[in-house]
């Protein structure tokens, strides 16, 4: 367990003398994920790095002795720094200090190895951001404050740990746009997958264990009540997995067609998203949500259906799990929504119950009306804000000169 009060603080942890608005904000990452070729973070930030205006200083440090899985920009902005995992957290915290940061954005959070929350604790910044890698509130001494947005962190009665940054849209940044290519013809896409040419198809790629039993139920009882050319197509797991979900499905009350329940295998990222592109509608797992998986169907145009539970709602006693789905009061329970109104959906594809959930994929299949809408919103990537990456990054350089000032 780490201790309440950092062991060595290389900078004082009482108040840093503010910056003026013309001086130049030294700003500094870390993350031990930027090597990897599989892990989202680098994915999700490669076009940030290098959006940093001038008045901005950008140092990115690494932990890992391998280089960046992404180019971020030119050799000289930003400058990337590998440290080895290997050296004691002090020795990499003095490393970081010597930078002299004015603000270091931890990337990991509680998400990934210790190390940089070891870092971290030796205080090497006067102001610390904990931003995208860990969705939930970290609770430590060390960190000053955390990159939210009003959807996943709406203001609540009592004290939190550290001070929330609110961004004025999603809190989630992409790179998604810097990669958008040309999309694939559909009916290609739907033959290439084992999808029907036609028929509404409800897909959910996410991880299986981001799926609950009551939400599972809820797209159960939505097919029933949906035209039978309508499918599930869901991303496998292994035999196991697949056999457990068939037994459910093909079992009464709903005693739905194998034929309706189609299995996606795991593919290569650009694969991944480019056959999202073949469903009608991606379905948000409530209990946690699709964070960059939500950010990559709605990149392709597919729209996603989310559901958040009103701030304060009385939970019916007579309820059962079963009935009432998982509570959505946690940051990972709320992205879905804060995508959803970067996008402008959060008028129509936010359900506020489970109940309404179901409700809402009967209406994507059967209301033509309803569907041409929901869809003509996520049509062209350009005019969407959630994929306006330097726009984010701008509001984001916005919150650091408050925080330095």
């Amino acid at each position: 367990h780490l201790p309440a009060e950092p062991l060595h603080p290389l900078v004082s942890s009482s108040p840093p003398p503010p910056l003026r608005a013309s001086d130049p904000i030294n700003v500094a990452y870390l993350s031990p994920d930027l090597a990897s070729p599989s892990h989202p973070l680098p994915y999700l930030m490669s076009s940030v790095f290098s959006l940093h205006s001038p008045p901005h200083n950008v140092t990115i440090f690494s932990l890992s002795p391998a280089p960046p899985a992404q180019r971020f920009g030119a050799p000289a902005h930003p400058h990337v720094v590998s440290l080895d995992p290997s050296l004691p957290p002090l020795s990499l915290a003095l490393s970081i200090a010597s930078r002299s940061p004015d603000v270091l954005v931890d990337l990991c959070g509680h998400a990934g190895p210790s190390l940089p929350s070891e870092i971290l604790a030796h205080r090497p910044a006067p102001r610390i951001v904990s931003y995208m890698g860990f969705p939930g509130e970290p609770g430590d001494a060390y960190l000053d404050y955390q990159l939210l947005d009003a959807v996943v962190e709406p203001e609540r009665p009592g004290k939190r740990g550290v001070q929330v940054l609110r961004m004025p849209g999603s809190y989630f940044v992409t790179s998604h746009k810097d990669r958008a290519g040309e999309r694939r013809d559909r009916g290609e896409l739907r033959r290439e997958n084992n999808l029907p040419a036609s028929g509404f198809v409800f897909a959910c790629l996410s991880r299986a264990d981001k799926i609950d039993p009551a939400t599972f139920l809820a797209w159960c009882r939505a097919l029933s009540r949906s035209p039978p050319t309508s499918v599930l197509w869901l991303l496998s797991s292994g035999p196991l997995m697949e056999a457990n979900v068939r037994a459910v499905f093909s079992a009464p009350p709903f005693s739905l067609p194998p034929s309706r329940l189609i299995f996606a295998p795991l593919v290569p990222t650009a694969s991944h998203v480019s056959r999202i592109a073949a469903a009608d509608v991606f379905l948000d797992t409530p209990a946690y949500n699709a964070h960059t998986v939500g950010c990559d169907c709605l990149s392709v145009g597919v729209p996603l259906l989310s559901l958040l539970k009103p701030e304060g709602a009385e939970r019916a006693t007579e309820d059962t799990f079963l009935e009432r789905g998982p509570d959505t009061d946690k940051i990972s329970g709320r992205v879905g929504a804060s995508l959803l109104r970067a996008v402008g959906l959060d008028d129509l594809m936010v359900a506020g119950s489970l109940r309404e959930y179901e409700d809402l994929m009967v209406r994507c299949a059967e209301d033509e009306r309803f569907w041409g809408e929901v869809a003509g919103r996520v049509a062209d990537i350009d005019k969407l804000e959630l994929f306006d990456t330097e726009a984010w990054v701008r509001a984001f350089e916005g919150k650091l000169r408050e925080i330095v000032s």
